[in-house]
């Protein structure tokens, strides 16, 4: 998806750099930020030069361990060559070495070490959007107003702050914390989060469309917890959009090229139809020699990018064109039906720990693929960290555990973190 800014940060600053993120994407500025943005399977150095190149501005959260990152400096440098202009947040009181000095010493310099940091994220969010309409960035934020504690005006004031003070202090000792226990739907959900359940599926499918399809406007997730820890989770998308095919007539490989309606992305694969075989091979379809599908005989349709097989899938196309004179038959004729991931053939061995899905192909140039999760077992989740079981999810090993951090949004909102992503929960009436 396109961006206007990369966050360029420490891994020890994340907490603030996903503040910031998320302020600047509450403003309508779309940022690019590692690991969310870092595609599975895609080398990640590679994923950085990108962004960076797509990016009309660099926002850097400098602190003093960025000023000791050297992954930093390269990313300083490289938006430098690229002419895009750099806004340094500084988040503590510390001076740059001098390998940064030269690229950072600029106008757009804004100190946020005092609090409190929302008036700086808000200050950034304005000179952002002046960068980017290119309007004259807005002046410097004004020192804040001293306290006026003075007179007995101040004095009262202060008085019935302390028993409001009090009263809050009271209140909040004796209400527990946000708790997880209840129904919690999801507002946004990372496909990368479920890498272990799609250990599977993820060998079968493109990992770009797969990441579509929690992107859609059809996206569903509820989260059920129990007082004991006993989750259940369901998780269920759908990405869709045009696939072409080239050359135009089935040939020993052709190249499918989806765009999807989701993302308006678009990802090229090589494709084979074979023809399943009695001793359980398959013997590649030749337009030539061999009859089209008659939709009762099965298929298999491998598709596989530049490194490596990620198929197949299996299914029962049925050709409904007609062959021209030299008998070339359209390859979207022949493929055109439902198709399946070939390891979800069978019923899965436990009905409450599964992933599905189904790619759907039509002869106008259509495509549909479906996506779902359900699982059930135990989540953990204290003094800002969780932990949840993985249980056996379509042959995933079992007694995996995975975890992160969690951030509550007042009581009924949560975020969940890990390593390569987050998702966000509200919590159902």
């Amino acid at each position: 998806m396109a961006h206007d800014v990369f966050v360029s940060y420490s891994s020890k600053d994340k907490p603030i750099a996903d503040a910031t993120c998320a302020k600047l994407e509450a403003r309508g500025i779309r940022c690019w930020i590692a690991p969310r943005d870092i595609l599975p399977g895609v080398d990640w150095s590679a994923s950085i030069i990108d962004a960076i190149n797509g990016a009309r501005a660099l926002v850097l959260v400098f602190s003093a361990h960025a000023n000791a990152s050297q992954q930093i400096k390269r990313e300083v440098e490289r938006a430098v060559n690229k002419g895009i202009p750099i806004i340094p947040l500084r988040i503590e009181n510390v001076q740059p070495e001098k390998s940064l000095e030269f690229f950072i010493s600029t106008p757009h310099w804004l100190d946020a070490f005092s609090p409190p940091m929302e008036r700086h994220l808000n200050y950034l969010a304005d000179v952002l959007v002046h960068i980017l309409e290119g309007k004259e960035v807005p002046e410097p934020l004004p020192p804040p107003p001293p306290p006026w504690w003075r007179g007995r005006l101040g004095m009262a004031v202060a008085a019935c702050g302390l028993v409001l003070l009090a009263a809050v202090a009271w209140f909040s000792f004796l209400r527990p914390p946000p708790g997880f226990a209840g129904t919690w739907t999801a507002t946004a959900l990372d496909i990368r989060q479920f890498n272990t359940e799609n250990a599977v599926i993820g060998a079968e499918v493109p990992a770009q469309l797969l990441g579509n399809t929690l992107k859609g406007p059809d996206t569903k997730g509820v989260l059920t917890i129990d007082p004991s820890g006993q989750f259940t989770l369901s998780v269920s998308g759908q990405d869709e959009g045009t696939v072409t095919a080239q050359p135009e007539n089935m040939t020993n490989t052709n190249i499918l090229t989806f765009v999807s309606d989701v993302t308006h992305q678009s990802f090229s694969v090589g494709a084979l139809l074979f023809k399943v075989v009695p001793n359980g091979g398959g013997q590649a379809f030749s337009p030539q020699t061999d009859p089209p599908p008659d939709g009762q005989t099965p298929y298999t349709l491998d598709l596989f990018p530049a490194h490596a097989n990620i198929g197949p899938f299996t299914g029962q196309p049925d050709y409904q064109g007609s062959p021209d004179a030299n008998g070339n038959m359209r390859t979207l004729d022949l493929i055109a039906g439902a198709w399946t991931p070939e390891a979800f053939g069978q019923p899965a061995a436990d009905a409450n720990n599964t992933v599905s899905g189904s790619l759907t192909l039509t002869r106008g140039g259509h495509y549909t693929l479906t996506y779902s999760l359900l699982e059930k077992s135990l989540f953990h989740a204290a003094n800002g960290n969780w932990t949840r079981t993985i249980p056996a999810v379509n042959g995933a090993p079992v007694n995996l555990t995975d975890g992160g951090t969690y951030v509550f949004n007042g009581r009924d909102q949560v975020t969940l973190y890990d390593q390569i992503g987050a998702s966000t929960w509200q919590r159902s009436p």
